[in-house]
């Protein structure tokens, strides 16, 4: 099945750079976004704090993005897309390469290490965009098409797998990873990451290694 890419439910910022000098100004906001959504609570950051930040005047933050909303949105399309492809490929083939010869096991504990990681290392960011998604339409769609096409690339791994309702298997493998490292990284617990992330993998590629037998 195929899926919109993140990128085209992003609405296009006011100023697209040609030279090199406005790539480098419209990076440096977006750095200066990234860096500010990370420290602070989103009322706090400000369009004026992104761009003293950057380094640039206040006026020329909206040369590039109209609102503190769409330069957040734009931090999210990012952030989306390097996780995705870190996870598997168009053709459902596991990221990195070198686990491309490799039986499932492996390939679902790379990809969980990659999801804990995406999750940990940044949880005030994520906590701000998934609160973000219920108050702002456009963001809300370009973290659905983002979820849309993980599921379809794990779909297509399990299809490489040689499993029979990919769709399905792929809803279930991702939401539980997902709800698990959720939980994990955002909760109060007891049970180390360690314990966790293997006893998941394993029943996730046990349940794999069954459907196949």
């Amino acid at each position: 099945m195929g899926s919109m890419s993140p990128t085209a439910a992003f609405e296009q910022p006011r100023r697209v750079p040609v030279q090199d000098r406005a790539k480098h100004k419209r990076q440096a906001l977006l750095d200066a976004a990234l860096a500010e959504f990370t420290e602070r609570e989103y009322p706090e950051v400000t369009t004026k704090s992104i761009a003293e930040r950057a380094g640039v005047a206040a006026g020329t933050f909206y040369q590039y993005f109209e609102s503190k909303d769409q330069i957040l949105r734009e931090v999210a399309r990012l952030r989306l897309a390097a996780f995705t492809e870190l996870i598997v490929d168009e053709d459902g083939r596991p990221m990195p390469r070198i686990l491309s010869e490799q039986p499932i096991g492996a390939h679902i504990r790379a990809s969980m290490e990659i999801t804990y990681r995406f999750h940990a290392e940044n949880p005030r960011l994520h906590g701000t965009i998934e609160q973000r998604r219920a108050l702002d339409p456009e963001l809300d769609a370009l973290a659905a098409t983002g979820d849309r096409t993980i599921l379809d690339r794990v779909a297509a791994a399990v299809r490489r797998w040689g499993l029979d309702r990919s769709d399905e298997r792929a809803f279930v493998i991702v939401s539980m990873t997902e709800g698990l490292i959720h939980r994990h990284v955002f909760g109060t617990h007891a049970v180390s990451k360690a314990a966790v992330m293997e006893m998941a993998a394993e029943m996730i590629t046990n349940y794999l290694e069954l459907q196949k037998s």
